[in-house]
């Protein structure tokens, strides 16, 4: 179930030789203890031989899958005629599964439901039709069986309106058959019965968007009306005398009543977090610090650098984990977890350190749980440098057990290491990493060069198209090169990268961006859904995607995932704080929309966005005098600005939003 993975009964994982090796082992571990005749074994695995070549075949990789297992070897009984695993000696998770969901009964079928970590293989391929005939038919049996069994799960939650378990169970139904309405209805009451309105919303849409896609139809009447409610739900509570307001929540410090001395005076923080106090979230909140390079040489950072951002880019997929962003974390850089982790607001760290030595690799690493002041798990792994980078999945696993954190089956396929399996592209990789995250045009052609070489590389798997995306998105985004240009090829391969079936979810960021400047804003929608989706706790795909749905005239939407995006990353870029300014402003929040825009202007003084909502707040206040104010200090900026040079890329989907924001800005006597 997912990725096939052979282990001994100590739990060391056995590699073995070739994809046919593997093929080979899958088909006799299902089930175990069942004898194949050899002929027919062959002529799966060898089809386009002729029989005496695929004996052959056969006889050579039985013998190096025996060799791979080595005092285990006997484990495979084989005569001249037929081959079985005994079954006494061999425990397989499908077994398992179909014994759990026979049994039916509530535990049972949880348990079953643990197993599920993916698609039956994933993965595995070897171009031969008889095999891979046999092996769609098994994920077409066990998929099938999988819906029933959590269709009886998830019945069995909503009964006893445990909600939940049952948003964990619609999820992983979802993953399996993601066109069941009812289980979508099933998800949206969850979340809205756990106070997750906006999510509920959001599910509503994906199913929305699903449905006129794949079957050309609308939601049914009564999906309809449960959004309604959902919507009406959460304006009560939007607008409830002393609610808590989700757009701020301390998150911005003007908004939390926090004065100029307190915010400046006794601190060295960076000033997004000057002044703020974050308390840590219910969920298991965690902060990922850099790395240390112990070789004692900087040609090695990229290898901690890279390690740390693998970690990092698979727990942003599970949505029971809240996690600060890596680039906020590179503002904790050298200080001791406790007074980072009081300045993110989250109450457990993972710190770590790497060090190679010829051929080895020796990585260690610690969770603290800052609240209890005590390391709760303590690692250290020595590796060949060839075989050193399984030890994220070792470490992701060892976090997800001490946080008490229970996967869903989507994200249980999507966490466990599927990075680059060759190890000159892996290097590359990691020194991409270190060049992008320098965040200078210089360090990102060097970044794009190495991405483009691992693309090369290893053109199956989508690391290497993805992050050259992000490189030409980001020259676009930073003007750098020509930006029409870059956004060009930022799309085609953004493009590429999302038919990836291990996709990350950054390329679907990418792409939406892309469609959204293109007038496509169907699709930025759809593909901005598919990138929060695949990376919940994604500063980044929540900041972008709030840029989306502001543009789309979906402010309140945006308000939200905004907030969630300054939440992940307290060290934001100011185009955040401009971006919950105007979802602000549209969304008729004016008084907050001026508090914000004031504090992307402390952040980052030469701001133009925010000063332009100022400029627009104060128009709606009636008072002109201190538009105007600001007005002059724009065209003292910039002599050239012009409201019309100004709208003529703003892509708005609403022409009347677009009008009603330049008629603002106009009574301030900025020039058309």
């Amino acid at each position: 179930m997912g990725e096939p993975r052979l282990s001994t009964s100590e739990n060391l994982d056995v590699r073995l030789p070739t994809k046919k090796s593997l093929a080979l082992l899958v088909y006799l571990a299902c089930p175990p203890g069942v004898a194949r005749s050899r002929d027919r074994l062959a002529g799966m695995l060898w089809s386009h031989n002729t029989q005496d070549q695929a004996r052959t075949s056969l006889r050579q990789n039985l013998a190096r899958l025996r060799k791979s297992l080595g005092p285990d070897k006997e484990v495979i009984s084989a005569d001249a005629r037929s081959i079985e695993l005994v079954a006494e000696c061999v425990e397989t998770d499908v077994a398992k599964f179909e014994g759990l969901v026979s049994l039916g009964d509530v535990s049972s079928l949880e348990s079953a439901a643990d197993l599920l970590r993916g698609e039956f293989a994933s993965g595995l391929s070897i171009n031969e039709g008889p095999f891979e005939d046999w092996l769609t038919n098994e994920r077409s049996r066990l998929s099938e069986l999988a819906v029933s069994a959590l269709g009886r799960l998830l019945g069995h939650y909503d009964d006893r309106q445990d909600f939940e378990e049952a948003a964990v169970i619609a999820r992983q139904l979802l993953t399996l058959d993601p066109l069941q309405e009812r289980v979508h209805q099933s998800l949206m009451r969850a979340l809205a019965n756990r106070d997750r309105f906006e999510s509920a919303l959001q599910q509503y849409k994906l199913c929305r968007d699903l449905l006129r896609r794949e079957l050309g139809i609308e939601p049914s009447e009564q999906t309809r009306v449960l959004r309604e409610e959902i919507a009406r739900r959460r304006q009560a509570v939007r607008h409830a005398p002393n609610a808590p307001a989700v757009e701020t929540d301390g998150l911005v410090r003007t908004l939390g009543a926090k004065s100029a001395k307190e915010i400046t005076v006794g601190t060295n923080l960076p000033p997004q977090l000057q002044g703020l106090d974050l308390s840590p979230p219910k969920r298991p909140s965690i902060l990922i610090l850099p790395f240390e390079n112990l070789t004692g040489d900087g040609d090695n950072d990229h290898l901690a650098e890279g390690l740390r951002i693998d970690i990092q880019a698979a727990m942003v997929k599970i949505t029971g984990v809240f996690i600060i962003a890596a680039g906020s974390a590179n503002a904790m850089r050298g200080r001791d977890a406790k007074s980072a982790a009081d300045a993110f607001g989250v109450r457990h760290v993972l710190q770590g350190s790497v060090r190679k030595s010829g051929s080895r690799l020796r990585v260690s690493a610690e969770l603290i749980d800052v609240q209890l002041q005590n390391a709760i798990w303590t690692e250290t792994y020595d590796r060949l440098f060839d075989d050193g980078f399984a030890v994220q999945d070792e470490i992701i696993e060892e976090i997800v057990t001490a946080l008490d954190v229970k996967l869903l089956r989507g994200e249980q396929a999507a966490v466990w290491h599927k990075t680059l399996k060759d190890r000159e592209a892996l290097v590359q990789f990691y020194k991409g990493i270190q060049e992008f995250f320098k965040l200078r045009k210089d360090a990102n052609l060097r970044a794009r060069k190495l991405f483009e070489a691992v693309e090369k590389r290893q053109p199956e798997v989508s690391t290497g198209a993805t992050w050259t995306a992000l490189c030409h998105w980001f020259d676009a985004f930073k003007a750098w090169d020509d930006p029409a240009v870059s956004l060009d090829l930022a799309g085609e391969w953004a493009e590429k990268a999302v038919r990836f079936d291990d996709a990350d979810g950054q390329a679907h960021m990418v792409l939406s961006h892309v469609h959204l400047i293109n007038r496509r804003f169907d699709d930025a929608l759809i593909v901005g859904r598919e990138a929060i989706s695949l990376r919940p706790n994604c500063t980044n795909a929540n900041g972008f995607f709030a840029n989306v749905l502001h543009y789309c005239g979906e402010h309140g939407d945006a308000i939200e995932h905004v907030t969630w995006a300054i939440r992940y990353s307290p060290v934001y870029p100011p185009f955040f704080a401009d971006v919950l300014a105007l979802a602000l402003l549209f969304d008729g929040s004016v008084e907050a929309a001026l508090a914000v825009a004031g504090e992307s202007l402390r952040v980052n003084p030469d701001g133009v966005t925010a000063r332009l909502v100022q400029i627009a707040t104060y128009s709606q206040l009636g008072e002109i005098a201190q538009a105007r104010e600001i007005g002059e200090s724009v065209l003292a900026a910039d002599a050239a600005f012009s409201l019309q040079r100004f709208a003529a890329p703003q892509p708005y989907r609403k022409p009347s939003d677009l009008e009603s924001f330049v008629s603002q800005l106009s009574a301030a006597g900025l020039p058309v």
